[in-house]
């Protein structure tokens, strides 16, 4: 599969054991990473961390693990079951954080405000409540929802919170093999528009949704309003269906301004519970 992705796939890489004193050279990738892009992974790759600090690594095919580790997990000073997460952002680079399934992870300089992790059996007895830390709950407490929609638990063994600012949370559901899960409940509640030059006019030119994502919007009518949000902005955008085609007009100009968005950027629009209300993800295609 092309390493050169549009939107970047995240996984998790658990740190069980090892010996006390000591920092790993090496780091095995789940295989399921490793059966999608190991081979078009190159050799040498850039890990960038949460404040910025960038390290290079090797990526050896024969054996699918991350080496010369040393000056990265020296910065990052891992413990023992902790998590971390990994994000490809496509050829070489990839972005790294970790996670302490007791603690919060704030985002400091990041788009992000905080994120945790929580790890869960399949019987929901085992849910206990989640404690966000004093500091989380002095900066964003009157902020922070009541509850979190997710449509299907049974899916996945871990969840990774992150919270985006506002009232919102991007819940991201793993399996026990470390790699994403989406549940088929919610397959169909997302479309996704990758930013043509055309689609950034002073007018509302109208912003194709492409055909493979017709089920997020078969429920809605020949013109509806659409309320998109991005962490503490929103937008009232037009959705109209004509013959054959779904397009997002009036709104959208302003929408992709505030974003500072530009030509090779993904929107990704995740439904959010009701049929006119959208979250939106942004990926920048510069990284």
């Amino acid at each position: 599969m092309d390493s050169d992705l549009k939107i970047p796939i995240m996984f998790l890489k658990a740190l069980i054991f090892f010996p006390r004193g000591t920092l790993p050279d090496k780091l095995r990738l789940p295989r399921g990473f490793v059966d999608l892009f190991g081979e078009s992974l190159p050799e040498m790759l850039n890990l960038k961390t949460m404040e910025g600090f960038n390290f290079a690594v090797k990526y050896s095919k024969e054996d699918g693990c991350f080496s010369d580790m040393h000056g990265l997990l020296a910065k990052l000073l891992p413990k023992e079951c902790q998590f971390f997460l990994f994000k490809h952002l496509g050829g070489a680079n990839f972005e790294v954080f970790i996670l302490d399934v007791g603690c919060v992870l704030q985002g400091r300089n990041n788009s992000f405000e905080c994120m945790f992790i929580r790890i869960f059996g399949k019987s929901s007895s085992e849910w206990s409540p989640l404690k966000l830390s004093e500091d989380v709950i002095d900066k964003f407490g009157s902020q922070v929802p009541s509850g979190i929609r997710f449509y299907d638990v049974s899916i996945c063994d871990i969840l990774v919170f992150t919270y985006t600012g506002g009232d919102l949370f991007v819940v991201h559901a793993f399996g026990k093999d470390c790699m994403p899960k989406r549940s088929c409940k919610d397959a169909g509640l997302y479309f996704e528009v990758e930013i043509k030059q055309s689609h950034l006019q002073d007018y509302d030119f109208g912003v194709t949704v492409p055909v493979k994502f017709k089920a997020a919007t078969k429920n809605l009518g020949e013109a509806e309003t659409l309320k998109i949000r991005h962490g503490q902005k929103s937008w009232n955008v037009v959705l109209k269906k004509r013959t054959n085609r779904v397009e997002l007009h009036s709104g959208w100009s302003l929408l992709w301004k505030d974003l500072d968005l530009m030509t090779g950027d993904i929107c990704v629009f995740n439904n959010a519970g009701s049929k006119l209300k959208f979250n939106l993800e942004v990926y920048k295609k510069s990284i």
